[in-house]
């Protein structure tokens, strides 16, 4: 009979090997747990190292990564903003100037912002609006933990490309859609200045009983593949309006 051969700590009857981190703990005071699986020891505790310094978990504000304060500081706004504001955070995130976000925000320096800046340009053709918005959250997110590199005044950023659009005239973008699912959804946004989202938000509820008007007050936002997300909000308090209804966009 063969002897079971002995496992080494943390070792698992599949082989691999696991090391656990404690990340916190919900909503309900339940601990939360995270494993780390690999074929060595020293990889699954590489794996952990990596979580934690990137996702700052245990860890003294001085040895914040760049990427761990951005996430912490968008996690404490997730349920206060949009959603499309909170999708172009992540997009940052896990995106943009990704060499400089496992480093530590006490030894961040504005050369290595700049050549982190440089390579996105470069390497990824990120625009200039890209680069703006990356630096202006990631400083953000810096002055919230109480380091104010003012990235958006020392960094200097690719300037602004004059480009002028050939766009279609109405006549042709109304031929295009005739007849299609489009049609009603388009001359909605045209003829009214909806936004996207609105459109995609309103009810027939929404319209008056003498069918002469339509009220906006709320949106559904596209996230992604099937990722949608309604809101009974507006992008903005002003944007709640009641607008008149066109009869013969009531009758399509």
């Amino acid at each position: 009979m063969k002897k079971n051969k002995k496992r080494m700590p943390g070792q698992l009857s599949s082989g691999k090997f696991r090391k656990q981190l404690f990340i916190g703990y919900d909503n309900n005071g339940k601990r939360i747990v995270k494993s780390f699986l690999a074929k060595t020891m020293w990889e699954a505790e590489k794996m952990a190292a990596d979580y934690k310094a990137r996702h700052g978990v245990g860890i003294d504000p001085d040895e914040l990564t760049v990427a761990a304060a951005l996430e912490k500081y968008i996690n404490s706004r997730k349920d206060i903003i949009a959603p499309s504001t909170l999708n172009g955070y992540n997009i940052i995130l896990n995106n943009r100037l990704q060499s400089i976000m496992l480093t530590k925000i006490s030894e961040l320096k504005i050369l290595d912002v700049q050549a982190a800046v440089n390579a996105d340009y470069r390497d990824k053709g990120s625009s200039r609006k890209t680069l703006k918005s990356a630096l202006s959250l990631i400083n953000s997110a810096l002055v919230a933990q109480g380091y104010d590199y003012h990235l958006c005044k020392r960094i200097t950023i690719p300037a602004a490309k004059a480009v002028k659009k050939e766009l279609p005239s109405a006549r042709e973008v109304i031929n295009a859609i005739k007849g299609t699912e489009f049609e009603l959804p388009c001359l909605l946004a045209m003829w009214l200045s909806l936004r996207v989202s609105e459109v995609r938000g309103l009810k027939y509820s929404d319209i008056s009983k003498d069918h002469s008007h339509i009220t906006v007050c709320r949106t559904r936002v596209y996230l992604g593949v099937e990722k949608d997300e309604k809101r009974d909000v507006t992008k903005n308090e002003g944007s709640n309006r009641t607008i008149s209804l066109p009869p013969y966009l009531y009758i399509r």
